[in-house]
Parts: structure tokens; C-alpha cells; sequence
């Protein structure tokens, strides 16, 4: 930034984009479904609304219930969900503020909500576009917008990859925590100094710092038993559980409940972070699946898991993805 640029900045009351900034991470639970994450960030200087957080996908993107944008859109998008939510609509330059910070960004303005023919029973079927809300399961739940936190590539931007320094922290509440969790914008080199770093694939179809994945390499192992399962590792504050995804998926009966698991991040071999945990329900149930053809990714999605023992850094300038023991980041 320029010193002209930060002077205006200042005078308006705005903070620089390369301040530290931390951001409230809110938690809430729709009925019985599993705990959800949001931010609140507001669009073109209009009321801030709670955005979910989902580190699993990649863009802004903002649905009708939250009120028609003031820009017009330039380009259709489409985007495809695990849980089988196709929204429909076109990117539209808006400024996006968040904690205090603004950018200019391109978002995704829905105006049309469906499931994908392979997952007909999807959270969306039978809720009317104008009331759909993401995250829940009814008209009343969920939220007007998602903001995809992770790193790949897409036509909907991620504001947090365009400010200031790129980077940012998630540290996620705990179920049944009182206090909030923390999005940290722009944290310190002491901060980011405390990170166990994964590099990206850089997405070649692409001109500037675009990645072609949100995933680190991990290999999920049984205390003393068979095989582990190695594979690219999605972590995703949207998902409740972990899934892993395979055309040649290994049989259910193999990792039964109350099964001792330690999963370890890094290729094979490494001994860099691990997580050791029992599998059950929640965030510890295991499935099995094989990937749908409206999204062939195969993988394993560790769904909110990882976020319970980690803060999780992303660093979109570099392509990179840490983990910090939790202990090191105080509570709010």
C-alpha cells in the first residue's frame, strides 16, 4: 500500500489491508444437525451479515436472502457442493469489508439453488431459491452467504487471499465453548513462524498465485492393524465427519467404531503433525464413498476434525498450508 493510499485509508477510518486483524468466528447449531462456523463481513457498506465458513470450498458467494447486490454480474458461475447444493448465478464486483478491512473482490450473486442430479435429496430439495439459507436443512436455518476460505482456484474470489498480506489463521471454536474462535488477518512472522508448512500444487491454467488444491498429504493408520490409508486430505469446516472417497474404497467393516485411528499429515513417512482420536459419530465417524460424477475428487475430506487439535494458517501468496498445535493461539 501507498503512503498516499494508507493516509486516505487512515482519514476515512479505515485500517490498512495488511493490519493484524482478528474476526469473531461464531458457532451455532440448526437443530440436530452438526455445528456450524460463520464470520460477519459486509457487502458494498451495507449491514453485516454472517457468512459461513467453509474452508473446503473456494469463493464469496451470497444468496438472495441476503438482498440484491448493487452491481451488476459479468459472467455466469456454477459451483457444485459435496453435499449435492448447486448454486447458480454471476459474478459481480462488490467491496467486501471484514474486520474492519475492505477489498474490492469478485463474488458470486445466487439466483438460482439446486441439488445435482446424483444427490436429488440434497439440504436444498424442496426449499424455494428466495428462502434457501446454506448450512441448514429448513427455510429458517443456515446463512445468506458462504465464504469459501480455501486456496484453489475459482471464478468466485476469496476476499481473504486479496488483502493485505494473503495469509490467515483459523482457530475454530470447540463444540460446547462459550467463546468465540478467531480468524486472524494478516498474522505476525512469530505467528506464522509457529507453523508445520504444506505446499500446494500451483493451478498452471492460471496467471498469477492460483492453487489447484485445498489438501495436504495424510495417512489415516489403525493402532497395529493393516494397511493405512493414504491419500490427499481435505480440511473442511463445512463437513461433520470424515469421508474418504475412492473408486476402490477399502471395506467399512475393516475400521469399525471405537477403533483406535491416529492420522498423520504429511507424505509417508513423516512423522512432521499428527491427530490421534477414536472413531464413533460426530466429527470421528468414517465413511465410505465412491466420488459422484458431478464432483470426481477422490480423497479423504477430514471434515472439522483436524481444526479440534490444530490453527490451521493459509498462506495463498505462497501456496502453503500450516498446522500449529491449538495451544500455542490463546483464546479470544
Amino acid at each position: 500500500m501507498s503512503a498516499l493510499v494508507l493516509v486516505l485509508a487512515l482519514a476515512m477510518g479505515a485500517k490498512p489491508s495488511s493490519a493484524r486483524v482478528e474476526v469473531e468466528i461464531h458457532q451455532k447449531r440448526f437443530e440436530a444437525g452438526p455445528p456450524r462456523y460463520s464470520v460477519p463481513l459486509s457487502i458494498d457498506g451495507g449491514a453485516p451479515i454472517e457468512a459461513m465458513l467453509d474452508t473446503g470450498s473456494t469463493g464469496l458467494r451470497v444468496l438472495p436472502s441476503a438482498g440484491p447486490l448493487t452491481a451488476k454480474g459479468v459472467r455466469p458461475d456454477r459451483y457444485v457442493y459435496r453435499n449435492g447444493v448447486v448454486l447458480t448465478g454471476a459474478i459481480t464486483p462488490v467491496r467486501v469489508g471484514i474486520g474492519g478491512l475492505q477489498v474490492k473482490v469478485d463474488v458470486s450473486a445466487t439466483s438460482a439453488v439446486a441439488c445435482s442430479q446424483d444427490r436429488p435429496s440434497c439440504p436444498a430439495a424442496a426449499i424455494p431459491t428466495q428462502q434457501y439459507r446454506i448450512g441448514g436443512s429448513t427455510p429458517s436455518d443456515g446463512f445468506s452467504a458462504i465464504l469459501g476460505a480455501g486456496l484453489r482456484a475459482g471464478e468466485a474470489e476469496n476476499p481473504l487471499a486479496h488483502l493485505g498480506e494473503q495469509a490467515w489463521i483459523v482457530l475454530l471454536p470447540k463444540p460446547g465453548d462459550a467463546a468465540p474462535g478467531k480468524l486472524i488477518l494478516n498474522p505476525t512472522p512469530a505467528e506464522r513462524a509457529r507453523f508445520t508448512l504444506f505446499s500446494l500444487t500451483r493451478d498452471t491454467r492460471r496467471r498469477g498465485d492460483f492453487w489447484a488444491d485445498n489438501t495436504v498429504p495424510t495417512c489415516l493408520s489403525r493402532d497395529g492393524a493393516g494397511a493405512p490409508l493414504c491419500a490427499p486430505t481435505l480440511l473442511d469446516s463445512g463437513a461433520a465427519g470424515l469421508n474418504y472417497i475412492s473408486r476402490s474404497a477399502p471395506a467399512f467393516d475393516d475400521w469399525p467404531t471405537d477403533t483406535s485411528v491416529n492420522l498423520r499429515f504429511g507424505p509417508p513417512g513423516s512423522t512432521a503433525m499428527s491427530q490421534s482420536f477414536v472413531l464413533g459419530r460426530g466429527p470421528a465417524r468414517l465413511n465410505f464413498s465412491t466420488p459422484p460424477a458431478s464432483l470426481p475428487w477422490e480423497g479423504l475430506n477430514a471434515g472439522v476434525l483436524p481444526f479440534y487439535d490444530f490453527a490451521v494458517l493459509y498462506d495463498a501468496k505462497a501456496g502453503q498450508i500450516g498446522l500449529a498445535p491449538r495451544g500455542d493461539f490463546s483464546a479470544p
